[in-house]
């Protein structure tokens, strides 16, 4: 076991931390990022000692230096030599290096997507503000994303090549090798066009209650600039999965296999009263797309957010439509960590820990990204498989990538094409 492996083993079982461990070029040195938690402990001061005993243990270790990487996170980097190495039991030399992942819901949006620019956003939320109905909406939405109150939050940038150039640096930091990423048309594709062994390019639609044309879909698709249908808003444009508006979609993604991700479930809280206006919780039941599902039986699809709240009627979809799969975007930083924790657990327990695939629904705070992985790395429940699993092995599946290589991630390799 090389030092970087011993300080990770170390790290993990005394302090319940992440670590990360990244080979150099040169095959003899290894950096390792260690992401203490602060949202589970205020005890920092203890953390950050914890942490430097940890460095007097490393040895040929030649540096080490701190960065805060959000509200909340602390990032520790060690540099070791692979040379050195400890005699370690079996027990203590599990690897937690979370490998690759796939990120399969990203958002290429302006920071006026949702409002005025520089929005405020709780990570996770820890209670949902009341509205009192006297009061004008302008005092609620200052609670929600104005000043929220809670310990741990960030500010959306300002500007659009801020929200990109920050998003981009958090993906290729946490390891995201490949990146379903949905907005407008135009401005997903000058995100492909800067990285375009990341991006995977999807289209935003159905949020406003209207469609695109289905002659505009397949010119993007010939173009390469539609690899996946979504995500579909539908639900927050006042649209049911089995709405009849929706069946040409449908139809043209099982005709051209192009995967389709459709939200469900959550949206912003009271979003019918300032925002979606069409937003309605019971068009987010899974078990509306049952006859969609019957009249498509090729189409490849995944429900995002994996329907949060409603548990028990997506349980019953996965089991009757063994195609589907979900994602954990938004729900893995936005819920309080215990609900995010309980939900998942429930859908692993279930049966379906191989239909799940991380996504983190990043749209203007690039800090999501880091704290969405950690949530998923400190889930207790979850074995290493099924960590693996929910980061690549899902995605890879159902996006029928065959091949590992940055050229077959950059095109979404399909077994069939």
């Amino acid at each position: 076991m090389s030092t970087g492996q011993m300080i990770c083993s170390l790290a993990r079982a005394a302090l319940r931390v992440s670590c990360k461990r990244l080979i150099g070029a040169d095959q003899r040195h290894e950096t390792l990022e260690v992401y203490f938690d602060f949202q589970e402990s205020n005890r920092e001061e203890g953390m950050l000692n914890a942490a430097e005993q940890m460095t007097q243990l490393r040895a040929g270790s030649r540096n080490h230096s701190t960065q805060q990487i959000g509200t909340g996170y602390m990032k520790i980097l060690y540099r070791t030599l692979l040379l050195a190495a400890f005699a370690v039991t079996p027990a203590t030399a599990a690897e937690s290096d979370p490998g690759p992942i796939i990120d399969v819901h990203v958002h290429a949006f302006g920071p006026d997507r949702f409002g005025p620019p520089g929005q405020t956003m709780c990570a996770p939320s820890e209670y949902w503000p009341a509205r009192d109905p006297a009061e004008p909406m302008s005092k609620y939405l200052d609670a929600y994303s104005g000043h929220p109150d809670c310990a741990h939050k960030f500010k959306a940038p300002l500007a659009a090549d801020e929200i990109r150039k920050r998003t981009m640096a958090e993906l290729k930091r946490n390891h995201v090798v490949l990146a379903v990423t949905s907005g407008d048309a135009d401005e997903v594709e000058h995100w492909r066009q800067q990285e375009p062994d990341l991006i995977l390019p999807g289209l935003h639609l159905g949020r406003t209650g209207t469609l695109p044309d289905i002659a505009e879909l397949r010119r993007l698709h010939a173009a390469g600039q539609l690899k996946v249908l979504g995500e579909i808003a539908a639900q927050n444009g006042g649209m049911a999965p089995n709405d009849p508006k929706l069946e040409p979609l449908y139809a043209l993604a099982e005709e051209l296999d192009i995967p389709v991700a459709f939200h469900t479930g959550l949206h912003a809280p009271g979003t019918a009263y300032f925002g979606s206006r069409g937003y309605r919780a019971i068009n987010g039941d899974p078990l509306l797309f049952e006859e969609v599902l019957v009249r498509h039986p090729r189409m490849r699809i995944y429900l995002c957010h994996s329907a949060w709240p409603l548990e028990e009627n997506l349980i019953a979809l996965l089991y009757a439509h063994p195609q589907v799969y979900v994602d954990t975007s938004a729900i893995d930083w936005f819920l309080p960590r215990a609900e995010f924790h309980r939900y998942l657990q429930r859908l692993v327990e279930a049966g379906f820990a191989k239909r799940i695939m991380y996504g983190t629904d990043q749209m203007l705070w690039p800090e999501s990204i880091p704290i969405a992985i950690k949530n998923i790395e400190t889930a207790k429940f979850l074995t290493s498989e099924q960590k693996r699993d929910i980061f690549y092995n899902n995605a890879a599946r159902f996006f029928r990538i065959t091949d590992k290589t940055p050229s077959a991630l950059r095109v979404g390799v399909s077994a069939n094409k």
